[in-house]
């Protein structure tokens, strides 16, 4: 995590006016920015840093894994991601790696989204199980 912290002042980011206020809001989306471009990993891999990070800095009870299926994958088999959500300041927000636009990965809670509880994706799932495909 002191990598990404020292990297945080480096960043040249225009964040439209209210978009990020806190410190904790600013320190997740300089660590998504960090992982995306300087270290080029993918959803996966933004996945598993993000979480870890997430429990140093704010503790496991502030976040939660959801499945989100992959809209391009309809046909043979679903195909599913890992997304997380973590609140901060009493607001939720989504950490949602399968979006390509910075503003779009991490963004404010709402009910326009739909997620699978990490605990329901299993094999007795009665829409669609993942077959890993």
């Amino acid at each position: 995590m002191d990598a990404i912290t020292t990297e945080i002042p480096n960043i040249d980011n225009n964040v439209s006016e209210g978009a990020i206020q806190s410190n904790d809001l600013k320190f997740i989306q300089y660590t998504i920015q960090i992982l995306k471009e300087k270290y080029d990993l993918d959803s996966a891999g933004i996945f598993e840093y993000l979480k870890e990070i997430i429990d140093l800095k704010f503790g496991p009870t502030s976040r939660h894994t959801y499945w989100k299926e992959i809209e391009e994958s309809k046909g043979i088999g679903a195909r599913y991601t890992r997304c997380l959500t973590v609140c901060i300041d009493d607001i939720e927000y989504v950490i949602d790696v399968t979006q390509n636009n910075l503003d779009q990965i991490f963004r404010k809670f709402s009910n326009d989204d739909v997620f699978i509880s990490f605990k329901e994706m299993n094999r007795e799932w009665e829409n669609d199980p993942y077959d890993g495909r």
